[in-house]
């Protein structure tokens, strides 16, 4: 005898952006206790929090987190907060089905205001001028060569 076929939901994927204490309160208010929270912000807290590498390995470690949710076969909602994802890495949440919120000011009004460089890029960049001036070493590192 066979058994019947058990539908298996698929979670829903939602992609919050937007500045940091928005975003994860937006979550934090409509997530269910089993909901799976892949939070970009704390995982770089997590990992150090520092420019360049620290981002990185927290961008790494948030799309591993984020694959596995999305595999799961329980009825959740996987939620992703991402501040201020790049253009690629936002068309790449949409491509993986993911639901967007923005909880950011209107981008009417973002267009009136300067762009400040953000993301792993300008994280890289940083971290890369702050290597060349001996400033990323360790105090008594930078000071005496490592010796």
């Amino acid at each position: 005898m066979s058994r019947p076929a058990v539908a298996t939901a698929r979670p829903r994927r939602v992609l919050v952006v937007g500045p940091y204490p928005s975003a994860a309160g937006h979550v934090a208010a409509r997530r269910a206790p089993a909901d799976p929270v892949i939070d970009l912000h704390a995982v770089h807290v997590a990992v150090g929090g520092g420019p360049g590498a620290g981002r990185i390995v927290a961008l790494s470690a948030s799309h591993a987190a984020r694959k596995r949710a999305e595999r799961l076969h329980d009825d959740v909602t996987v939620w992703v907060v991402h501040p201020d994802p790049t253009p690629d890495q936002r068309a790449r949440y949409l491509a993986d089905g993911y639901e967007l919120v923005d909880t950011g000011p209107p981008p009417d009004e973002m267009a009136r205001r300067p762009r400040v460089p953000t993301g792993t890029a300008a994280n890289a960049q940083a971290a890369t001028k702050r290597h060349e001036h001996g400033i990323s070493l360790p105090p008594r590192v930078a000071d005496d060569g490592g010796a």
